[in-house]
């Protein structure tokens, strides 16, 4: 039986009950194995790599062989040959909240409107009540924001132009604005799904 002095008792939580965390030591050397080399954990993690690999081939493959479409109809959202504006609107506070530095990385969606102007004279869509949040990782900090419109949020179900989301992209990493664009068409052009 281990001793059970003052040290031994305050680790005793984080173990079964006779203190340790690692059965091998409890059943003496018999029963241990050696530290994993680094060449042993390089050849686990090459493993986990390939079988994460296979599993998103499978599903590109699952994917490819369903009814919907891969890439979606350009129709007036992804047209190139119009610049629409976007404009939404939100309570400011609700804005300041979302903005402020310790909210970067909140994930709630906040209540919005939304609408679409094509700058033809014609009506503009207006869609209320959809979600609204901060998206993306290191533009979460970044001066220009990108962001996530949900249409469904607070309407299950609810669908824009075929779409349940929306991501607005500010490119903040991109000077030039249009390599995100460049790369979509390339990938279209190459039949890669988008």
């Amino acid at each position: 039986m281990p001793n059970t002095t003052p040290s031994t008792d305050r680790t005793r939580h984080e173990g079964d009950r006779f203190g340790s965390n690692d059965a091998s030591e409890r059943l003496g050397d018999r029963t241990r194995r050696p530290d994993t080399t680094a060449s042993e954990k390089a050849r686990l993690g090459r493993s986990l790599w390939n079988a994460v690999l296979a599993v998103a081939l499978v599903g590109l493959t699952a994917l490819s062989a369903s009814a919907q479409p891969l890439t979606p109809e350009p129709g007036r959202v992804f047209d190139d040959s119009r610049l629409p504006t976007i404009h939404l609107s939100i309570h400011p506070d609700t804005l300041a909240h979302i903005l402020a530095p310790r909210n970067a990385f909140e994930d709630v969606e906040y209540r919005a409107d939304f609408v679409w102007d094509e700058g033809d004279g014609a009506e503009p869509d207006t869609v209320r009540e959809i979600g609204f949040r901060l998206r993306g990782f290191t533009s979460r900090v970044a001066e220009k924001k990108s962001f996530k419109v949900s249409f469904n949020t607070y309407r299950s179900g609810r669908e824009w132009e075929g779409l349940d989301k929306i991501n607005l992209s500010a490119s903040s990493a991109d000077p030039t604005l249009i390599r995100a664009k460049m790369a979509w068409e390339l990938y279209r052009s190459a039949g890669v799904p988008t």
